[in-house]
């Protein structure tokens, strides 16, 4: 019980360093790993939960209506719908993701996903996976990728649909919330893709050829800078709220 103990405070410690910009906070935690790098299943797993993190490689949702809306009120202008669909939707559905190690960079950049196999160009990487949450439940949109659904069809008209909801990987998540950002030479492209029970799912696809070793990258896109932006203006007033 005591061991049991020490680990539960470690874990606690750790977890709030790591969410912090502080770069001795980061080191503290790597050097408690003892590691910079993680490639083996328990190495990734170890590193989650010292970050205080849930590893899961499917989407969840935060509530029944959530998941409702989610095969209900669709922006289907924003399903992607091309041969590769198929063999996506199988590999969604096996929860198959592309061998990746994590990395830690530097004190500015924190961590990074770096493939372990040679990418073709279209090849599939993973599902970005986290909880399906109204955009006020995300406490950071550092881990956050917009959601395509709403709970009115005029929403969906109107397009203003984007500003309801996200996938939270704040606290679940897997390897790919580790992409970084790359706006002139990403590697890597976002698709939406929906499956046959109309879940619709964030997927990574290569953009281009991809060596074993490189660091995959994705344009996270200005909306996603003005966002984090507005949401350290308004956490400096105590304010979170979108």
């Amino acid at each position: 019980m005591l061991k049991f103990k020490k680990f539960l405070v470690l874990l606690i410690v750790t977890s709030s360093f790591i969410q912090t910009s502080d770069g001795m906070s980061k080191k503290l935690l790597l050097s408690v790993l003892n590691s910079t790098e993680f490639h083996t299943t328990q190495e990734k797993r170890n590193l989650f939960m010292s970050m205080g993190l849930v590893y899961i490689n499917k989407l969840v949702y935060s509530s029944h209506l959530i998941k409702h809306a989610s095969q209900c009120f669709v922006d289907k202008s924003k399903i992607s719908d091309y041969p590769e669909d198929h063999d996506f939707k199988m590999k969604i559905q096996s929860q198959y993701i592309a061998p990746i190690s994590i990395k830690y960079i530097n004190d500015r950049i924190g961590f990074g996903a770096y493939t372990q196999k040679d990418l073709n160009k279209g090849d599939f990487i993973g599902e970005y996976t986290g909880s399906v949450d109204h955009i006020s439940m995300s406490s950071d949109p550092t881990y956050a990728w917009h959601y395509p659904i709403s709970h009115s069809k005029e929403a969906i008209l109107q397009k203003t649909l984007f500003n309801e909801y996200c996938i939270n990987a704040s606290y679940f998540g897997n390897e790919l919330q580790f992409v970084n950002d790359n706006k002139d030479s990403s590697n890597c492209d976002i698709e939406y893709i929906m499956t046959k029970n109309k879940a619709i799912h964030l997927i990574y696809v290569a953009l281009k050829d991809i060596k074993a070793g490189e660091q995959l990258t994705v344009d996270y896109g200005d909306d996603y800078w003005n966002k984090k932006r507005k949401f350290y203006e308004l956490a400096q007033h105590g304010d979170t709220q979108d």
